[in-house]
């Protein structure tokens, strides 16, 4: 997203600041969510939610608080204050704690960020407190236009195209450097992220769903080797003892998942219904084939 003073701007900020009420920014991990709300979205007060159930603050008298009893008084009371509160991995709140905070809407206005697709998905579901209360926004890659204007200030516009789709994730940034070609970058970010990419996919899921990670992680390799025909994805994972049995049925909710947190975008005007992919597809893919390539020199 930046590297050292380089920022990316996001006209998804613009978007973003049009919304009145309460907001709720979603996205699977590392796309940026709290780098774009710091950076360019106003706010008085930042909480983080920890996973051990403390909450970090910026911008409040202290930087730290591990009682939920004062965060909700803290939050109400900025709230009544009419202030902006952002509330980062809101979904590792007790839902006791965020249905107190629902009472005071539309008092102030808070900015919710999440990552954990079934969480959001419950929170915001017909028995949750938040339902109709809070706009939700997704964020998914940096913009095209964004990432290609930035890179054309540093290279040619050749190789602004040929990076853009491995940058436009906002963790794969810092592995670009002025003097490198696009070879090497496009090397560096496969050889020293390996277990990044299918971190990625387990690292949006609540603990209870971790046994999920695997079906998920096994259905983008295939995807990634460019095996696109769903009938054989789950034939394949059938095999491998992956699911229960070669139903092409059985992999299309992931699919559907993995289209929502913008790991596999369809393109629907391509013909011949081929599929086009974000930066997460075109990792596994080049993942993929160096790997092969390995396997085949070294005999291993």
């Amino acid at each position: 997203m930046n590297r050292g003073s380089e920022i990316i701007y996001r006209d998804e900020s613009d978007e973003i600041k049009k919304l009145n009420g309460w907001i709720l920014i979603y996205g699977r991990k590392k796309v940026g969510k709290t780098f774009l709300i710091k950076n360019f979205l106003e706010y008085d007060v930042f909480f983080r939610v920890n996973r051990d159930g403390s909450i970090l603050a910026e911008k409040f008298i202290i930087s730290r608080i591990n009682n939920m009893d004062d965060f909700s008084r803290a939050v109400s009371e900025l709230l009544l204050a009419d202030k902006k509160v952002v509330i980062d991995e809101f979904q590792r709140l007790p839902e006791s704690v965020i249905e107190r905070i629902s009472t005071l809407h539309p008092k102030g206005k808070v900015i919710l960020s999440g990552s954990s697709m079934r969480v959001i998905k419950k929170l915001f579901g017909s028995k949750s407190p938040l339902l109709g209360l809070a706009m939700q926004y997704k964020l998914g890659l940096i913009r095209p236009v964004n990432i290609l204007r930035e890179l054309s200030k540093k290279m040619d516009a050749m190789q602004a195209i040929e990076l853009a789709p491995y940058l436009a994730d906002a963790w794969t940034i810092p592995f670009y450097t002025k003097e490198s070609d696009s070879e090497k970058v496009i090397y560096d970010l496969l050889k020293y992220s390996k277990f990044t990419v299918p971190s990625l996919v387990g690292e949006i899921f609540t603990e209870e769903e971790r046994e999920f990670t695997k079906v998920y992680e096994a259905i983008l390799r295939l995807i990634g080797a460019g095996e696109l025909d769903y009938k054989n994805i789950a034939s394949i994972l059938a095999s491998r003892k992956v699911i229960t049995r070669a139903d092409s049925s059985l992999i299309i909710p992931y699919i559907k998942n993995m289209e929502g947190m913008g790991w596999w975008i369809p393109c629907r005007y391509i013909p011949q219904r081929k599929k086009c992919t974000d930066c997460l597809h075109l990792l596994w893919r080049l993942f993929s084939i160096l790997l092969t390539d390995t396997v085949l020199k070294t005999g291993t």
